[in-house]
């Protein structure tokens, strides 16, 4: 039973998209943990604390220059079964539209770097303002890269619609807005102060992920290009056939987008023009429904930077229809 359940995990985690991988590794990570605490308390060794300590967030700033990982470790770390399911929950949730929407590479930018944002908003948080002066604060979950998907979902698609389980259908844009208003209400509770400073950095940061890819900058492109980097260099197999490749060998040539221009031919000459692009305000329903189809459908199969500009600015104006 237990083998076939890995190889499940296995098949969905090569297979599955990034937001299935997150899921897969932050549940893996849980269950370490869980192993790590049964071992320790066996041998009846008070180091549990230590251990998550040193993949955790903190307020004291020794702690986090002499562990730099926990910017990103501290994003995988959860020691309570509910604190997991509600973030693994949202983070499905929203994970899926953003992926659908701009591809699947955007997804683990935002989540690690969100993290990391929410991480570093907890710390000076937790340094400037009273709460965090009774002593070392320590802070760990997936809750900051979560609200950076947040974030970036309602920035897409603010009308998109979700059935919530005794409510029925609600807008994204409501959703988000109320986790958005529960943790700004929370600030003065003394209660996870430190975690709720870290959510509105989270949210932030998927904000301005989004605003910069409509202003033709990808703040995930450094990012992806290290991750690419990392893969390339522990995998001996593409740099051998790398190597192997031949110096004059043609590269089938890609696939030209879809062009908005059309050939008009005349005596003896060739003259383009533009073909005319319908306005989103001026589309009927089911015209409306089918280009987003057809724009989604080409998102999914090649990514977000295949979409031509004027299927971007489409895709943006109907977020706001």
């Amino acid at each position: 039973m237990f083998r076939s359940i890995k190889d499940d995990l296995l098949r969905n985690y090569r297979t599955g998209n990034m937001v299935t991988r997150l899921i897969i590794i932050n549940v893996a990570v849980f269950l370490m943990v869980i192993l790590v605490r049964l071992i320790l308390q066996g041998f009846q060794l008070n180091y549990f604390a230590a251990f998550t300590q040193f993949f955790s967030l903190s307020s004291d700033w020794k702690h986090l220059l002499t562990h730099p990982w926990v910017f990103v470790t501290a994003t995988f770390l959860h020691l309570g079964f509910f604190h997991l399911l509600f973030n693994m929950l949202w983070l499905y949730i929203f994970g899926q539209i953003v992926g659908d929407l701009i591809g699947d590479r955007h997804i683990l930018p935002i989540y690690v770097l969100g993290g990391a944002v929410a991480g570093l908003m907890f710390f000076f948080s937790a340094m400037l303002l009273p709460y965090g002066q009774n002593g070392t604060i320590y802070a760990l979950g997936a809750s900051g890269g979560v609200m950076a998907i947040a974030a970036a979902a309602a920035m897409i698609a603010p009308d998109y619609e979700i059935r919530l389980l005794l409510i029925g259908r609600v807008k994204l844009k409501y959703i988000v807005a109320i986790l958005l208003i529960l943790d700004v209400a929370a600030l003065g509770s003394n209660m996870n102060t430190g975690g709720h400073f870290g959510h509105l950095g989270g949210f932030l940061f998927g904000f301005l992920y989004i605003y910069s890819i409509r202003n033709g900058q990808d703040l995930g492109a450094p990012f992806n290009k290290a991750i690419d980097s990392i893969k390339y260099f522990f995998s001996p197999s593409k740099r051998r056939s790398h190597m192997r490749k031949e110096p004059f060998q043609r590269t089938s040539r890609r696939p030209k987008p879809a062009s908005h221009l059309t050939v008009v031919k005349t005596a003896g000459t060739k003259k383009t023009r533009k073909k005319p692009i319908i306005k989103v305000e001026d589309m009927d329903k089911q015209s409306f429904q089918e280009h987003l189809d057809a724009i989604l459908d080409k998102i999914r199969a090649s990514g977000y930077d295949s979409l031509t500009k004027a299927e971007k600015e489409f895709l943006f104006k109907a977020s706001n229809r």
